[in-house]
């Protein structure tokens, strides 16, 4: 079961796409993706509670996020300066 994997050396994760909501997401956070640095998540069906999900996974070292079409509304962003990502150094929003 994906939810138990160790991805502690994995680099990228492109998951655009893919129809995906919070219930989806929520598997991220029982991965070992310490060593992230870009994360695509594009054209997903994002609420606030998907945001709240990002923020508990392990992405220290998370250097590109993007959440292009994403519908990403106010609350939301609020959410994502509440993760804790301190390598961040892109991240896309756009529409």
């Amino acid at each position: 079961f994906i939810s138990y994997l160790q991805l502690n050396e994995l680099k990228v994760l492109a998951l655009s796409n893919n129809k995906m909501s919070f219930k989806e997401l929520r598997y991220l956070i029982y991965m070992n993706l310490s060593n992230l640095e870009t994360l695509w998540l594009d054209d997903n069906f994002f609420s606030d509670e998907s945001i709240a999900i990002l923020s508990k996974c392990n992405l220290k070292n998370l250097k590109d996020l993007s959440l292009k079409k994403c519908r990403i509304i106010d609350k939301s962003l609020e959410l994502l300066t509440y993760c804790n990502f301190p390598n961040l150094e892109d991240l896309n929003l756009s529409e």
